[in-house]
C-alpha cells in the first residue's frame, strides 16, 4: 500500500485494475497471473536452461554430495531408543522404481546398509510427470530431536522482493535436501527402514525439524 499512495496508484475494484497515471501503466489483476505484481511483463524471456546446463541438467544427477561448510546435525535427546514402526505399504506397481533409487543410493554411496536404532519409514510418492519422490516419515525421531530454532523468513519481506525482481519463474528444487549432507559423525544415526532392509542415510532427509534451518 506505501508503494500504491507514493505513485497515485487508482484501485478499481469492480474491474479489478490498478491504474498509475502518472506512469500510465494500467495493471489487470487475473486470478493465478504471474504477472499480477509487475507494471511490465516480458515477452521473451532469456534460456537460462541452454545459459546454465549445470544448474538444470537434462537428467537428473545422482551423487553423493561433498561435505561442506554447512552440515546438517542430528541433536537427538535419546540415541539409544529403538521405537521400531512397522514397515509402510508399497504398491506394487511402483516397487521396480523404488528398488532402483535405493540401488542407486547404495552405488553412489548415500547411503549404506546398517542396524542402527531409530530407523524411520521411508515410502515412494509418484509424481505428476511420472517420476518416484520418496518421502519419510520423521515424527518418532522429531519426538526426541532438540529443534534449531532458527528465525522463519518473513512472507511479506519476501513477496516485496519478489515483485521488484526482472524475472520470475517456478523452479522445483528437485531433491534440494537430498543435496545436503549430514555430519559424518551423526550419519550413523540418521536411518531409514524400507522393504529392501535398513540403511544409514549419509544426506539429510526431508522431514527432519531440523532441516529447513539447514537448508536455509
Amino acid at each position: 500500500m506505501p508503494y500504491l499512495a507514493a505513485h497515485s496508484a487508482i484501485i478499481d475494484c469492480g474491474k479489478a485494475i490498478i491504474s498509475f497515471p502518472e506512469m500510465n501503466v494500467t495493471l489487470t489483476c487475473k486470478k493465478a497471473s504471474n504477472i499480477r505484481f509487475s507494471a511490465i511483463a516480458i515477452t521473451d524471456p532469456p534460456d537460462f536452461i541452454s545459459e546454465f546446463p549445470e544448474v538444470f541438467p537434462p537428467i537428473k544427477i545422482t551423487e553423493l554430495p561433498p561435505l561442506r561448510k554447512v552440515n546438517h546435525h542430528l541433536n537427538l535427546m535419546d540415541k539409544e531408543l529403538d521405537p521400531s514402526p512397522k514397515l509402510y505399504t508399497v504398491p506394487d506397481k511402483i516397487i521396480p522404481a523404488y528398488c532402483q533409487i535405493i540401488d542407486d543410493w547404495k552405488a553412489k554411496g548415500i547411503i549404506y546398509s546398517s542396524e542402527a536404532n531409530n530407523p524411520v519409514n521411508v515410502f515412494p510418492k509418484p509424481k505428476p510427470n511420472s517420476q518416484i519422490c520418496l518421502l519419510v516419515d520423521l515424527f518418532p525421531r522429531n519426538a526426541i530431536t532438540i529443534k534449531d530454532r532458527g528465525p522463519i523468513p518473513n512472507h511479506s519481506m519476501i513477496l516485496r522482493a519478489v515483485a521488484r525482481a526482472k524475472y520470475r519463474s517456478t523452479i522445483e528444487l528437485s531433491n534440494w535436501y537430498f543435496q545436503v549432507r549430514v555430519s559424518p559423525e551423526d550419519a550413523r544415526h540418521n536411518t531409514i527402514k524400507t522393504p529392501f532392509g535398513s540403511f544409514a542415510c549419509r544426506v539429510m532427509l526431508q522431514g527432519d525439524t531440523n532441516a529447513p534451518a539447514t537448508a536455509m
